[in-house]
Formats: structure tokens, sequence, C-alpha cells
């Protein structure tokens, strides 16, 4: 889901916690100088009006109910949920919320270009194959789990586990020989509730979990040992021009 999305959902969370109606979060907005209306909210809170950077920093003092103190802008980032920021860039609302409160450590937002972290081994399927050996994972197998990172599920799980949605894509292949999204739907019923497929999503990362250090470890020692092979390669050109 697109940030406008996600922001649409949460402030219309918000403000229904609140008990406001969409009337008195435009006429709170017009107090701090913002030019909202009831159509305004309405807009902003189907994703159909884009929030600018100064109406969200107001946000917080527009959907107070008088007299009470306003909501913090990190707790209405943590309720975003998954977020796709840019067609490279993703992350939760957590993450948001830390970054809002200066805590840029501990927010983990990914980049489609680097959260596989193996761009070298990727360029010639035989290394790869000799990289991830101990993965027990086939070159194709193991190519296909880099694909299967970037899935909802996988960085969902990369969050909790905080790692990125390779090292869980990985790890699922070493489990269950197949994607954590594809083992999540082979369990749930189709008409499954949701909170039936969050159990089923509960345990499945409960399995995961002893799984996910050691694909961490094999991913580290891949990169590595692609390094040096790249430095060897770099080394040798050196020495036979010279």
């Amino acid at each position: 889901m697109d940030f406008d999305q996600a922001l649409a959902g949460a402030i219309r969370r918000a403000r229904e916690r609140s008990g406001q109606r969409q009337e008195d979060v435009a006429a709170q907005a017009r107090m701090w100088g913002l030019s909202w209306t009831p159509a305004t909210v309405a807009a902003i809170e189907t994703g159909r009006r884009h929030v600018s950077a100064v109406e969200l920093l107001l946000l917080p003092f527009a959907l107070r109910t008088g007299g009470t103190r306003p909501i913090a802008l990190p707790d209405l980032l943590a309720d975003l949920g998954d977020v796709q920021l840019t067609p490279e860039s993703a992350t939760r609302g957590e993450a948001l919320a830390l970054l809002a409160r200066g805590d840029s450590t501990g927010a983990q937002v990914q980049c489609r270009w680097d959260a596989p972290a193996i761009s070298f081994p990727l360029r010639n399927p035989a290394e790869f194959e000799i990289y991830y050996k101990r993965s027990g994972l086939t070159a194709k197998e193991a190519q296909e789990a880099v694909h299967e990172g970037y899935g909802e599920a996988e960085r969902h799980a990369g969050y909790r586990f905080g790692v990125n949605g390779f090292a869980v894509a990985l790890a699922a292949r070493m489990l269950w020989g197949r994607s954590l999204t594809t083992e999540r739907d082979a369990r749930a019923d189709p008409h499954a509730s949701p909170q039936a497929r969050g159990r089923i999503t509960r345990q499945l990362f409960d399995e995961l979990a002893p799984i996910v250090p050691e694909a961490v470890r094999i991913i580290e020692e891949a990169e590595a040992s692609a390094d040096r092979a790249r430095s060897d390669r770099s080394r040798a050109d050196v020495e036979e021009r010279a």
C-alpha cells in the first residue's frame, strides 16, 4: 500500500477513535491555518487527496478533540502498517514512528536494490550455487528466493526478525522448500478469517525463528566469498596489465 493510502486509513481510524466527525477535524485544521473543509477530510481519508508535509506536521492538532492533547505523530505513523514509500523502498509504520522520534538506527527501510545484498553472485549462476551450497538449494532455487524476498509476507517477517526479506525467503526455502507466502496460503483455508490467517502467520514465524539466523550466516558468508573473489580478480587484472 502506498503512503497516501496507508495514511488515509490511519487518519480515519484516529478520527473515529477520538469520536470526532469530519466537520470537527476540518474546523480544528482551519484554526491552524489549513483551508480544510469536511470534503477535504473525506478526500484525505479515502486517499483521493495528498497530504503535504506541513499538513502532516499539523495533523496531530487537527485530530484532537477540544481541550484534549493532540495525538502524537509517531502514534499516527505506527498505525500505517506496510508502506510502499517509492517503487524502490518499503517499510512499516513502526519504522516511520521510530524515525519521527529521532531513532534512525532502529528504523528499518528496505531498498529494492540492497535488500538481497547479493548483487555480485547473482551475475554468475555457477558462483551463486557455490556460495549458497550450505543452504542446500540449487542456484535456481536460491535466485527464486531473492525475488520471493520482495513479497509482503517476507518483508513483514523480515521486519519482525530484523533482517531483510531475502534472509526470510532463504530460510523458508531451507525449511519448507517453498516461499513463506506459498506455505501460508497452503495452510490457510481460502475463506479463513483475518484472525485465523494471523494465527497461521504467527505459527509460521515461530517455525522460521530458529532457521533465520542460519540463513543470515549463509548470506554473510556468501557476500564475503563474493567480495574476496572480486578482489582477487581485480588484483589479477592489475598484475596482468602491469
